[in-house]
């Protein structure tokens, strides 16, 4: 008895549902590109709180004695122009850029997504007023906006997170707009106002959860856009006033120096670069994590190409049977897997079957019972990874597909041997009639 709870419980934790932040983590530890940007990301953060720890004093301090010092054990990023060490302002700069991006961001969030999720829930004169303003706001460049209110509000960390955060408030519309544009009339919205649920509940608590994929993705991406904007701002005397050492100002007060010190620009440029690179990296992994049409696509990028290669090569290698002549296709053992990124699913298993001249065959079972697979695989059409065609011999014509070049195979398909795909939505081309599309085939091998 304890022997099959001890084997139910293995079994019960092996399979045991993630909850949705640990499919993300799981997702995100699988790709290298953004666990490397989380781990810069996290290295950025300890510096912004190491940063409180770095006194006002200890970063103005100037030294005539010091003055443009190369980088060494004393001065880890050497000294500028007024032998202030490097190291301490870099340091001391993180804070601005880190609320910089994040308060920008905050800002546009807040504004921007429920701006779009009303306008989009709602539609009507208030959507097209909300897009037409949206249209407005984008004609002019954001960081020209950006320095006209900075100009009419004067220069502070304050005005300069509300001109970055106001120019970005567009961007959020649009991508909030469409997000709850594709779920608002699902069925279970349908089933909230079947039970009295008020629109705002329905918007924030039904679909607005349901469209935060995309809005997370951007969050992520936009902070460091943001703070490399900023950073533009500064640089150009419209961002942070001096002598704060935002990096951006950094990089303006040291640009006369880049021939006899550059360091004194590097530093602050790498720091900018590591920053925006962390958080488009780990963007892309939540982008693969959070997008259920991309999931596929990362668990396809862990599998080995090369094994799957070889295993279709050993398929293939299988002698061929002796056939009549007669018959027009012959599939003998086939097997098809597809290595998905935590198990393998036997599509098909073992398969034979023949179609002589003159005979009609039909394939019948249930969905996931692998009848596209099997007819992918007579075309050779199986996406590899993920598909794996672990064994089995297709004969067409007297050709064996498995074999063929892709050259070789072009010449096949569409004369001796063609597919119908079942959904016309999405196997119809929507920017050419049905007739060209039928036409089109027998144009490219010239069938009289």
């Amino acid at each position: 008895m304890s022997k099959n709870s001890n084997a139910n419980e293995l079994v019960s934790k092996k399979y045991r549902k993630r909850s949705r932040f640990g499919e993300i983590f799981h997702s995100i530890k699988k790709n290298k590109g953004a666990m490397l940007g989380l781990i810069i990301l996290c290295i950025i953060i300890l510096t912004f709180f190491a940063s409180f720890f770095v006194s006002y004093s200890s970063i103005t301090k100037m030294s005539a004695a010091n003055i443009t010092k190369p980088p060494s054990w004393e001065f880890p990023f050497g000294t500028d122009e007024m032998g202030r060490n490097l190291f301490l302002r870099v340091v001391y700069g993180t804070r601005y850029s880190i609320v910089i991006g994040f308060g920008c961001t905050i800002i546009s969030l807040l504004f921007g997504v429920s701006i779009g999720a009303i306008a989009g829930f709602y539609g009507g004169k208030f959507e097209s007023f909300v897009m037409r303003a949206c249209d407005v706001i984008s004609s002019v460049p954001g960081m020209l906006s950006a320095m006209v209110i900075m100009t009419a509000l004067g220069q502070s960390l304050p005005n300069l997170i509300l001109a970055m955060g106001i120019t970005s408030i567009p961007l959020y519309v649009r991508i909030t707009r469409a997000s709850v544009l594709s779920v608002r009339n699902n069925e279970f919205v349908e089933a909230a106002r079947a039970i009295g649920v008020s629109n705002t509940r329905i918007i924030f608590r039904e679909v607005l959860p349901n469209g935060m994929s995309p809005i997370i993705i951007t969050i992520t991406t936009g902070v460091g856009m943001t703070i490399m904007a900023a950073a533009g701002l500064s640089f150009i005397g419209f961002g942070v006033p001096p002598p704060h050492p935002e990096w951006g100002g950094l990089i303006s007060s040291g640009r006369g120096l880049i021939r006899t010190s550059p360091w004194v620009t590097a530093f602050p440029g790498l720091a900018i670069m590591l920053v925006v690179l962390a958080f488009n990296m780990l963007g892309d992994g939540l982008r693969d994590a959070l997008d259920p049409k991309l999931k596929q696509a990362t668990s396809i990028k862990k599998i080995k190409v090369k094994k799957v290669r070889d295993t279709v090569a050993n398929a293939v290698a299988t002698a061929a049977p002796k056939l009549s002549e007669d018959t027009l296709l012959d599939v003998n053992n086939l097997a098809v897997n597809y290595v998905l990124e935590d198990e393998t699913v036997e599509a098909v298993n073992g398969i034979s079957l023949s179609l002589n001249k003159g005979q009609t065959l039909g394939l019948v079972g249930e969905t996931g019972a692998g009848k596209t697979s099997t007819a992918l695989s007579i075309l050779n059409l199986v996406q590899t990874p993920p598909g794996d065609i672990k064994s089995g011999v297709i004969t067409v014509c007297g050709h064996e597909v498995l074999k063929m070049t892709k050259k070789q195979l072009e010449k096949v398909r569409g004369k001796d041997v063609s597919m119908i795909f079942q959904d016309p939505m999405t196997a119809l081309n929507p920017v050419m009639t049905v007739g060209e599309q039928i036409a089109e085939s027998i144009k490219y091998h010239e069938i009289a």
